[in-house]
């Protein structure tokens, strides 16, 4: 390597590896000592009847909570709703996944899965994917998502079929409580 390549080489190590050597070669001022001076600490001066709120905002007092429910019977006109969880007043329930199984007979297939409120203000389907026969098709899914149901709610599920004998239901929930 040539004399002038060396000192080039060496410049430029110096320059990325020191980076005092940067400043000082485009004149500006190099500090050596830095004073992190925190005397008085900080006082928060609020009254007792104005206390200052310290929680963790992004995660308030989560409680998970999940659950399940099956419903086994015979025909499309005995659907019924499956109850999956009753939110305690004053919290706030958060759904974010979601599961369901199906099994009906080959001649029908199903429309989708709903959850959601027994009211049915708050309701979220979503649609069934085959995964195979053994005389009965069987649908699943796990669904990531995210609602909402208030202190008082009902989270039920159900599912709608074409015409066919439905031969069982299984729904299952997870998620987390909090205050709203």
């Amino acid at each position: 390597m040539h004399t002038s390549a060396k000192l080039l080489s060496a410049a430029l190590a110096a320059a990325v590896l020191c980076p005092a050597a940067q400043a000082s070669s485009i004149g500006l001022p190099i500090a050596t000592d830095v004073n992190v001076i925190n005397s008085p600490g900080v006082t928060v001066a609020n009254p007792a009847s104005s206390p200052v709120p310290v929680r963790d905002v992004d995660h308030a007092a989560l409680q998970p909570v999940s659950g399940e429910c099956n419903a086994i019977y015979g025909t499309v006109t005995n659907l019924k709703q499956c109850t999956l969880y009753t939110v305690p007043a004053g919290k706030r329930l958060v759904v974010e996944t979601v599961m369901y199984q199906l099994a009906i007979e080959t001649t029908g297939f199903p429309y989708g899965a709903t959850f959601g409120n027994t009211s049915g203000v708050a309701a979220f389907a979503f649609a069934p994917t085959f995964v195979g026969s053994d005389g009965i098709n069987h649908y699943a899914n796990t669904v990531s998502t995210r609602f909402y149901l208030g202190g008082g709610e009902t989270l039920t599920a159900f599912a709608q079929f074409s015409g066919a004998t439905i031969y069982g239901q299984r729904f299952a929930f997870s998620g987390y409580l909090t205050n709203p």
